[in-house]
């Protein structure tokens, strides 16, 4: 981590070491899991020949309708619901 970076997390948690290192690495986390969300989709898409905006759309509405539900398990249901019917 790049000392200048980790001075300005602690000042802008009120110089909280502990928690300008646990927003760094949740962070980090969001980032990695964007990261797999998004290659999921693309996967997703060019497998079912569908618009990548399209499926990030229809993810983002299932998992805010299901958060119980995986990325993984949002796609499937996806699939079977707009593109299966087809």
């Amino acid at each position: 981590m790049n000392i200048n970076r980790l001075k300005e997390l602690v000042m802008d948690h009120q110089n909280s070491f502990d928690d300008a290192l646990n927003f760094h690495f949740d962070e980090i986390e969001r980032i990695r899991q964007e990261k797999i969300r998004t290659d999921l989709s693309k996967e997703f898409a060019r497998k079912h020949k569908q618009n990548i905006n399209f499926i990030l759309g229809a993810l983002d509405a299932y998992e805010s309708a299901n958060p119980e539900l995986s990325i993984q398990e949002c796609l499937d249901l996806i699939y079977k619901e707009r593109i299966e019917k087809r």
